[in-house]
């Protein structure tokens, strides 16, 4: 082919082309009209079967994300809250707290509490809170009051000391 034919065949290929795109767009703005309606006739169906209507279709949030601002410093966090930290006993509550005394020789001198912590479940938890009384006695040994016969040997070993 001569160069003038190949120019217009390439003419002809361009207007080709371009006819292309204007048919492409017309069926692109029919099949959106026809999603619309189908759209819309699929919600009257829904209604007429006495259907809940369809949930509104709403922004994941994403962007949300991306549009906040950066910190200030590299190390700068986040405002949230700080994490708990510490042993799982923090976290309950103690409903009583019996004191238990010792019978200490006569010029004893008190060294504290020894705490035990309880936690029964009956048919409501209870958590009890067992301070044993110490005395240091003067020939230099410690007295503890005993705990209740009601608590085992092995809920006597499960125990949380605090000085």
């Amino acid at each position: 082919m001569t160069p003038t034919e190949l120019i217009g065949v390439v003419r002809g290929l361009i207007g080709e082309v371009e006819r292309l795109r204007q048919e492409n767009g017309k069926l692109r703005a029919a099949l959106a009209a026809a999603r619309r309606e189908n759209q819309h006739l699929k919600d009257e169906i829904r209604r007429l079967k006495g259907l809940p209507p369809r949930p509104p279709i709403k922004p994941s949030g994403m962007e949300k994300a991306t549009d906040r601002p950066a910190a200030e410093r590299p190390g700068e966090a986040a405002a949230s809250p700080p994490r708990r930290r510490g042993p799982g006993v923090s976290k309950l509550s103690i409903d009583r707290t019996v004191t238990l005394t010792a019978s200490a020789p006569a010029g004893s001198r008190p060294k504290g509490y020894e705490e035990i912590i309880v936690q029964d479940i009956a048919f409501t938890p209870e958590v009890t809170l067992y301070r044993r009384e110490r005395w240091a006695t003067p020939d230099g040994r410690t007295v503890t009051a005993d705990l209740p016969a009601a608590l085992s040997a092995a809920a006597a070993r499960i125990s949380f000391a605090w000085s």
